[in-house]
């Protein structure tokens, strides 16, 4: 009997120091990665908060920063460029395949996206991480107001349904989320590139007019009309007596019968052409014939 329970007692102490040692090691574990945890929680921050200034970036261009809203469910933040806000980014967690798809909408002062990067997520690579990687898929939510769903609005990328509408759903939570987009711009003593209030109707008073005013183009000059050359003056029809105007000798420049002459060039020549003699006939006293002037 005394065997036994020494026995017993040699085993109940085993187990003790066996829980002890393990105790120690999980507690030196958990401490170190406590440590761990301290010494790169600020950095694991950082490095978040960078990424989401690269996606802002890449949806609005080039930024000065954000400005967080504060009380605001999901993170909202509005974005500064040169002392104004040309609209605001939503922080978004829907739920995909695979866990959280943390997510960064941007939207324009009237509620339409702006665009839509995806920062981190766990779906599985090659199907449900194609809503990242597709050219197509991301981008064509820009300029949409939504809401979205799978062939209304946008579509899903085939064999990953659950993960495309895990996306859509976030994207429609950022356009709907609820706040007051001047009042916060207002507030962070930014100008607002684009006022859209609620009823829908332009303030702007409010806004900034970024419309550049049309360039004018002067008229071209008009080219002066050439100066036109009166007709030169004609000389009146004369009818010439054949007979009386010279003999009728060969190589002589004599107007031919029945033939009347509008000119005389510098020669003495006659410019003469055929008509039709209307007046009366006669002849000399040769017997030519002779026409009468009119």
């Amino acid at each position: 009997m005394s065997k036994n329970n020494a026995a017993e007692k040699s085993t109940a102490a085993y187990v003790l120091k066996i829980a002890g040692v393990l105790t120690l090691i999980c507690s030196v574990v958990a401490l170190m990665l406590a440590a761990v945890n301290a010494v790169t929680k600020d950095k694991i921050a950082e490095n978040v908060n960078n990424e989401k200034l690269l996606a802002v970036s890449r949806i609005f261009g080039e930024v000065d920063g954000v400005v967080p809203v504060d009380g605001t469910d999901p993170e909202i933040m509005l974005v500064s460029k040169d002392g104004a806000t040309p609209g605001y980014c939503v922080s978004v967690k829907p739920q995909g395949y695979g866990g959280e798809i943390e997510m960064l909408v941007g939207v324009a002062p009237d509620r339409s996206v702006r665009g839509v990067e995806i920062i981190s997520m766990s779906e599985t690579p090659g199907v449900g991480s194609r809503v990242k990687s597709d050219e197509h898929f991301l981008p064509q939510f820009a300029g949409k107001s939504g809401p979205f769903e799978p062939g209304n609005g946008a579509d899903a990328i085939s064999g990953a349904s659950i993960s495309s509408r895990a996306v859509m759903e976030g994207v429609n939570a950022a356009i709907f989320a609820e706040f007051d987009f001047n009042a916060a711009a207002a507030n962070a003593g930014l100008s607002v590139v684009s006022v859209v209030p609620d009823d829908g109707t332009e303030d702007g008073s409010e806004s900034e007019d970024t419309t550049a005013e049309p360039e004018t183009t002067a008229a071209p000059e008009t080219t002066a009309a050439p100066e036109t050359t009166a007709a030169p003056e004609t000389q009146p029809e004369t009818y010439i007596d054949p007979y009386a105007v010279g003999g009728y000798g060969v190589g002589e420049n004599n107007p031919s019968d029945n033939m009347y002459v509008e000119t005389v060039d510098t020669t003495g020549y006659y410019q003469e052409h055929e008509t039709t003699d209307t007046t009366t006939a006669e002849t000399d006293e040769f017997g030519n014939p002779v026409t009468t002037g009119a």
